[in-house]
C-alpha cells in the first residue's frame, strides 16, 4: 500500500540536517501515565559552554552516556557520561558534516553515522576504546539519518532520500544489506528506537508536520499510523531497557511550538501512547536522547538538548519498573 501524509498549507520548517534529534510540537494539556512524565526530570544542567550545530546520544554500557556533537567547526566531538561524571570533548577527525546520529548494538561498540558535505552517509565505528576510520555507505545523497540496534551486533539505519522517504539498511555479521524504500510516504524528519530483539519502532514527521509511527517485527513492517496532529519541527526517540530484560517502555520526545520539550511514551512496545506532557518550560533548539539500565529494575532516561545557547544541557530522569520502591 503506498500511503502519503496529508498536506496542509506550506509551513516553516526546520533543517531537516540536524536531523535525527530535533524536534517540535503543538503545545498540548499533559496526558496521563506516560512512563517518563509520572518520573521526576532533574532539571537542565549544562554538559559545557561549547557552541554546537547538532547533538546526538546513544548508551554503549549500563550507566554511561556517549554524546555527540557536530561543532563549530562542523567536525563531530564527543564526550561521554559514566555514572553521572562527563569527560572533556575529543574531537573524531576533522571531517566535516551536515548531520549526526549514533547507536549501540553492543556493550563497548558505537556505530556513528553522519551526513558529509556532498549528502552521502558516512560511517565510523567503535570497538574496544578504538574507532575506525570513516567508510562511505553507498553515494546517495540524503536529507536525514536515524540509527538504532534492533538485535544484538545488528545495527538498522535510516534516511530520508532524495524522494524524501524512508530508506533502511541493516549491518549483520559485519555486512551492510543494500537500501530497501520503508513506504513512499514523503517525511521531513526520522528517528528508530528498539525495544526489544527483532522490534523497530520508526517515527518520521509527515508532510502535515505531524509525527507518524510504525513498527517492524522480525522483519516484517506495519503500516503508517498518526501519533496525535500536533505539528512538530524534530523528533527524538528511546527505549530504555534493564540488564537482560525487555522494558516494554518506548520514549517520543518532541520540541514543542513554546520550543519546549514534551514527551509521550508507551509501556506496551508502542502498541499505544500517553498524551503529551512538558518536560520544561526551557526553550531549546536541538534534541537527542539515550536511555541506559541502572539496576535489574531501574532504568536512566537521558535528555540532551541545544539550549538558546547553542551549548548542550542535559536533563535526566531515573524511572523504575512496576513494583520497584
Amino acid at each position: 500500500m503506498i500511503i502519503d501524509f496529508p498536506r496542509p498549507a506550506p509551513v516553516a520548517h526546520i533543517a531537516r540536517l540536524l536531523a535525527i534529534c530535533a524536534i517540535a510540537v503543538t503545545a498540548v494539556v499533559p496526558g496521563a501515565g506516560a512512563a517518563a512524565a509520572a518520573e521526576t526530570w532533574s532539571g537542565y544542567s549544562q554538559v559545557g559552554s561549547n557552541q554546537v550545530k547538532g547533538v546526538a546520544a546513544t548508551s554503549s554500557a549500563a550507566g554511561r552516556v556517549d554524546l555527540f556533537v557536530v561543532g563549530t567547526d562542523d567536525a563531530v566531538w564527543t564526550k561521554s557520561s559514566v555514572n553521572g561524571v562527563w569527560s572533556g570533548y575529543s574531537q573524531l577527525e576533522s571531517n566535516q558534516v551536515k548531520g549526526v546520529a549514533a547507536t549501540s548494538s553492543a556493550a563497548g561498540r558505537i556505530d556513528l553515522f553522519v551526513i558529509d558535505t556532498g549528502g552521502m552517509v558516512r560511517t565510523k565505528s567503535l570497538f574496544n576504546g578504538i574507532w575506525s576510520g570513516y567508510s562511505q555507505l553507498g553515494s546517495g545523497q540524503v536529507a536525514g539519518v536515524a540509527a538504532t540496534s534492533s538485535a544484538p551486533g545488528r545495527v538498522d539505519l535510516f534516511v530520508i532520500g532524495t524522494d524524501n522517504a524512508v530508506w533502511t539498511k541493516s549491518l549483520v555479521n559485519g555486512t551492510w544489506s543494500g537500501y530497501s524504500q520503508v513506504g513512499s510516504g514523503r517525511v521531513k524528519g526520522v528517528a528508530a528506537t528498539s525495544s526489544t530483539a527483532g522490534r523497530i519502532d520508526l517515527f518520521v514527521i509527515g508532510t502535515d508536520d505531524a509525527v507518524w509511527t510504525k513498527s517492524s517485527v522480525n522483519g516484517a513492517w506495519s503500516g503508517y499510523s498518526q501519533l496525535g496532529d500536533n505539528q512538530v519541527k524534530a523528533v527524538a526517540a528511546v527505549a530504555p531497557t534493564y540488564p537482560g530484560v525487555s522494558s516494554g517502555l518506548v520514549d517520543l520526545f518532541v520540541i514543542g511550538t513554546d520550543d519546549a520539550v514534551w514527551v509521550k511514551s508507551s509501556t506496551n512496545y508502542g502498541r499505544t501512547y500517553s498524551g503529551y506532557s512538558q518536560v520544561a518550560a526551557n526553550p531549546v533548539r536541538g534534541i537527542a536522547a539515550a536511555g541506559t539500565a541502572r539496576t535489574a529494575q531501574q532504568y536512566e532516561l537521558d535528555l540532551l538538548v541545544i539550549g538558546t545557547d547553542n551549548a548542550v544541557w542535559q536533563n535526566r530522569l531515573v524511572g523504575c519498573s512496576t513494583g520497584c520502591l
